[in-house]
């Protein structure tokens, strides 16, 4: 096919935001739609290669995947055999765990499947992933082992049918993406189902440009709608943030976008003649490279970092980032794609080889669980002595919901997520047996708190947790739906429970600098250093506050506040060790008493709803709430182990603070 410089500049407006948005700038809140436009380009190429081929009769699959060998997989193999070296230094066994088991999904093209298995609640930061942007890699290359066999097998009928079956197809997929973006989202963000509509976008591009003749130069038609793809582009890149609903609708408007570019952008346009710019066309060269190389740097630095890297060091890395890129362009990317250096067999023979060294490296990760011995083996006794007690004592630092003792539970005694039909008899049966019982609602903090409290009121023979890590009442997210389908349960079976207990995480409820605050806003900060700029967020508490208002029209709420959370990073427990006198940082536990103040002054004139402060009442007293070298109380930054729900447990007994139901 015709090289088109305007396409190559099309690859720049992709990967820039990409970057810039994973590199922090507010700016660029939408910039992960640059993936969205790489996927159009992806499809409207490979299939116009597909299609001249085909219509030649020259296409052949073993040919096809060739070039996707020769395209894909030198750069790719190369930063992964870079990041291996660097996840070792900089990594503990856990987070090392993690990164062999996305050493074996990006070897075999299933990285988006793995990514989402583990986006739940407890994951490790998207930002501290490595190889997390290789989930669109692995989208492309799953797309590709199905479109080329589809279009093979259908050509014979011609076509118009291959267009109206792929014109089914891409309604399905969008059809499921919209349904995704808010019922599923990490599905819907990372699996192909819900991501092939892009692509085949691409390919329709493809198809119209096979066959309709260019316009001329001076149509205004081109000119007017080439501009419109690009200003489309930028509006989603300015426009869209990590609270836009994606892929849905709102995806079709960079997607829309590229096409637009790629069959408007003709000669005499300025949409073209601003996209073969020679620097523009350049960093569209570098485009694949640049696009494998700045993750990586992003996360290993993030990772060297006690705080959130200085804008001067990421626009560094963005400078590094090209600077590396251009270094694989020339040296791996260039010379694996010319045949006449590299034969076809050599690439497959070279491919085969490093997928299984790839596959076996990280095979033995995930197997010594992140090489857990040899890098122990390692450490200052210090280190040793302070991580075998973190393993001994917190053996499930990466899944909460093994810290509950299921010996403690019994016939109504029990967590669920939802209200079912057949929970809601169980439940009628245990109010038949024992008389009212208590409900514990919440996230993640309130999982906690049931089998807090589940472990030091065994004598409670009717106490029911209705918990969904990662689920609070001001969340849209359809997943998110429990708190819903409670109210309309206990509208009908209120009668049945002399109270509920709410509970959740207190930085879901905090603004830091304007912003929701998240974990890293505390743990970005030094040990040493004050807490500054997160202050209460009042619409989510006035959400909260609304929601258990309608609860308490059918029973009694205690809003058990949030707990003052510590957030100290594993990494700082084994630097520091064992016996260091761990402290809050400064301010901190005022900001979380201004939180409880924030509450009480939402619940004024409020009825049916006491609050009780859980900063109070568990009144920490650092280092001795939070490890020695005996016992650790803390799993992570913001939830207890096992020993620590038994020692606040019997510091105080939310049950004996329970509201009364009005005569």
């Amino acid at each position: 096919m015709q090289y088109r410089a305007e396409i190559d500049g099309l690859r720049a407006v992709a990967v820039l935001p990409v970057i810039l948005f994973h590199g922090g700038f507010s700016a660029f809140s939408g910039g992960f739609v640059g993936v969205d436009v790489f996927f159009v380009i992806s499809g409207y190429l490979i299939t116009s290669i597909i299609l001249s081929e085909l219509a030649t009769g020259t296409f052949s699959l073993v040919n096809f995947y060739e070039r996707r060998a020769r395209r894909i997989l030198p750069a790719l193999f190369t930063v992964m055999a870079v990041c291996i070296p660097i996840a070792w230094y900089t990594m503990l066994p856990s987070d090392l765990l993690d990164f062999f088991q996305s050493i074996m999904a990006v070897s075999t093209f299933w990285s988006n499947v793995l990514f989402w298995l583990e986006s739940d609640y407890f994951g490790l930061a998207a930002e501290l992933k490595p190889l997390l942007h290789t989930w669109s890699l692995a989208v492309e290359e799953q797309y590709y082992v199905l479109f080329p066999v589809l279009l093979m097998l259908t050509w014979r009928w011609g076509e118009r049918r291959v267009l109206w079956i792929l014109a089914v197809i891409c309604a399905a997929s969008l059809a499921l993406a919209q349904w995704g973006a808010y019922h599923k989202p990490m599905a819907a963000f990372f699996l192909l189902p819900t991501r092939g509509w892009e692509l085949l976008l691409g390919a329709f591009a493809a198809f119209h440009l096979r066959r309709a003749a260019t316009a001329g130069a001076r149509a205004p038609m081109h000119q007017l709608l080439s501009m419109a793809g690009l200003v489309l582009m930028a509006f989603a890149i300015v426009a869209y943030d990590d609270t836009t609903p994606f892929p849905s609708l709102y995806a079709l408007v960079p997607a829309v976008g590229a096409v637009l570019v790629i069959l408007f952008a003709t000669e005499g346009t300025l949409a073209r003649a601003l996209l073969a710019q020679r620097a523009v066309v350049g960093i569209g060269l570098l485009s694949y490279s640049a696009y494998l190389w700045h993750q990586p740097l992003f996360a290993f630095a993030r990772r060297l970092s006690d705080t959130e890297p200085s804008t001067a060091l990421i626009g560094f890395l963005c400078l590094l980032t090209f600077g590396l890129a251009y270094l694989s362009w020339k040296f791996v990317e260039t010379p694996f794609r010319s045949r006449q250096r590299i034969k076809g067999r050599t690439v497959f023979a070279l491919a085969g080889a490093a997928g299984v060294a790839f596959f076996s490296i990280g095979m033995a990760g995930h197997a010594t669980k992140g090489f857990s011995d040899l890098w122990l083996s390692r450490q200052t006794a210090s280190v040793q002595k302070t991580y075998l007690l973190l393993r001994e004592r917190n053996p499930h630092q990466r899944a909460f919901a093994a810290q509950f003792d299921r010996s403690l539970g019994g016939e109504c005694r029990f967590e669920i997520e939802e209200v079912t039909p057949s929970q809601a008899l169980r439940l009628r049966r245990c109010f038949e047996k024992f008389g009212p019982g208590v409900i514990i609602l919440g996230d993640s903090h309130a999982e906690n708190l049931y089998s807090m409290v589940a472990a030091t009121n065994v004598d409670r023979p009717f106490l029911v947790g209705i918990l969904k890590a990662g689920c609070r009442p001001h969340q849209v997210e359809a997943e998110c739906n429990v708190y819903e389908s409670f109210i309309e349960y206990i509208q009908r079976d209120g009668k049945m429970f002399s109270a509920v207990i709410y509970e959740q995480a207190g930085f879901y409820l905090m603004l830091d600098e304007d912003r929701p605050a998240q974990r890293g806003s505390f743990t970005r900060v030094p040990l040493s250093e004050a807490v500054t700029g997160i202050e209460p967020n009042a619409e989510p508490i006035r959400v909260v506050r609304e929601y258990l208002q309608k609860v308490s029209v059918h029973v009694p709420v205690l809003w058990f506040g949030p707990r003052l959370e510590p957030h100290i990073r594993t990494a700082d427990i084994l630097e520091k060790g064992c016996e260091y006198d761990y402290q809050f940082r400064k301010n901190q536990r005022e900001t979380f008493a201004a939180l409880d103040t924030a509450i009480r002054d939402e619940l004024k004139g409020t009825s049916g709803i006491q609050f009780l402060s859980q900063v109070e009442a568990f009144d920490f007293k650092f280092p001795d709430d939070f490890l020695n070298c005996q016992e650790v109380y803390w799993r992570d930054g913001d939830h207890f182990t096992r020993a620590g729900q038994w020692r606040f447990g019997q510091r105080f007994n939310p049950l004996q603070h329970l509201p009364r139901r009005p005569e």
